[in-house]
């Protein structure tokens, strides 16, 4: 070979070698460019599953959230000033990967944020409702509120028992109903003997006021002559509780009650439409002690002897065709008093008395004293009973009440 042709050769290697390399190093720094851009933006995707397994585990990146932009400053900072809301979708050629959800328009900036390394664990997302159970709750306690309280015949007790009318209200929604089938009055110097069916209904309109349908019911008067049975007036009836004892400062519990005796009887019981208003007064000087009082100021209807010309109240508003005649309506007070004591958790005892009649029970005046008790049965239960005696002339010798009470 010669020493001509060999440097020949060597000139056009290196000439091709040169001419290889002006094309290639472009190329090449093409492709390098392709795939740092396109491996960059597999890794900036969020949801791409290749990012921990090729990156080592590296936190992906993910918009910010609407609860985070506050920690960024916010839509007035200068972040957001640089970087306007846009439309995300699947047009970006970096960020259209299957794996990527489809994004909805955003109000706000498109931040990015590092999240947690632990990506198998789902965001929790922000709940501006209450919880369901939350809600369950409230709604019970809403119905707790609606639903009155169990009945209890204890709480605040029966009226009828002791002449007195309590101070307490029955619970909004509960109702109570007491009935004495025996109320015997003896025979006094104006009025015949007699026995009465009374009854009171009451339900509790709040907690503060009761509604009350009252009466003698179905009473026989045994006349000298003949036997007399009938009806005893309606009495529409009301109290309303107005406040709490304060029995450190002597204060009473207090009610205010109204009735209006009505014409809602037979004929022989009849004595007019008659109001009549009452002051009901508590004294619980200590947990088994209780004093009750009632002043009351009520219109009844007054007779006059036919024989001597003499004026008084009639029992019942009945009077004896032979020996007395309805007069004229006159008001009348009235005060009822009771001692309780509590002996144990289902007895109870009282003494008693009134002045000037009971007239809720329409037993006419004078002057009574008296024992009774009280047993409850159970919760919705309770019998009492009651024996007196009267200390003039214009009142019964003796009388005796037997009756219950049911709370429901």
């Amino acid at each position: 070979m010669s020493c001509l042709g060999t440097i020949s050769n060597r000139f056009i290697a290196e000439n091709h070698l040169i001419k290889w390399f002006s094309w290639a190093i472009p190329a090449n720094l093409m492709t390098v460019i392709v795939v740092t851009l396109t491996f960059t933006s597999t890794c900036l995707s969020a949801d791409n599953p290749l990012t921990a397994k090729y990156l080592g585990q590296m936190p992906p990146i993910q918009p910010v959230l609407p609860e985070n932009q506050a920690w960024l400053g916010g839509e007035r900072s200068i972040v957001a000033q640089f970087i306007p809301a846009v439309k995300q979708s699947h047009s970006d050629p970096f960020m259209n990967w299957p794996w990527l959800p489809l994004q909805v328009e955003s109000k706000n900036p498109t931040f990015l944020k590092l999240v947690s390394d632990d990506i198998d664990k789902p965001e929790q997302k922000k709940n501006d409702t209450p919880d369901k159970k939350d809600d369950d709750k409230k709604d019970d306690d809403k119905s707790d509120q609606k639903t009155p309280p169990e009945p209890d015949i204890s709480k605040p007790g029966a009226d009828f028992g002791d002449y007195p009318n309590s101070a307490y209200t029955l619970p909004k929604g509960r109702a109570y109903l007491e009935i004495t089938p025996i109320s015997y009055l003896g025979k006094d110097r104006h009025n015949s003997a007699s026995n009465s069916y009374n009854y009171l209904f009451r339900y509790g309109v709040t907690d503060d006021v009761e509604f009350r349908l009252t009466g003698s019911g179905l009473t026989t008067v045994f006349d000298p002559n003949t036997t007399v049975v009938g009806f005893a007036p309606l009495i529409i009836d009301t109290k309303i509780h107005l406040w709490d004892d304060q029995i450190d400062k002597l204060i009473p519990a207090a009610s205010f009650e109204a009735f209006l005796q009505t014409n809602l009887a037979s004929p022989t019981f009849q004595s007019g439409f008659q109001p009549s208003i009452n002051m009901n007064l508590d004294f619980p000087f200590t947990k088994d002690t209780n004093v009750e009082m009632t002043f009351g100021y009520s219109g009844v209807q007054d007779s006059v002897r036919v024989i001597g010309g003499e004026r008084f109240i009639p029992r019942l508003g009945h009077n004896i065709p032979t020996l007395s005649k309805a007069n004229l309506n006159v008001n009348l007070f009235s005060f009822q008093w009771a001692l309780e004591q509590q002996i144990t958790e289902k007895f109870q005892v009282f003494l008693q008395g009134y002045y000037n009649g009971d007239v809720f029970r329409q037993s006419a005046q004078g002057r009574v004293v008296g024992v009774g008790y009280f047993y409850q049965f159970d919760k919705r239960a309770t019998f009492f009973n009651s024996y007196n005696a009267g200390i003039d002339p214009s009142t019964p010798n003796f009388s005796s009440q037997v009756g219950f009470a049911f709370a429901f």
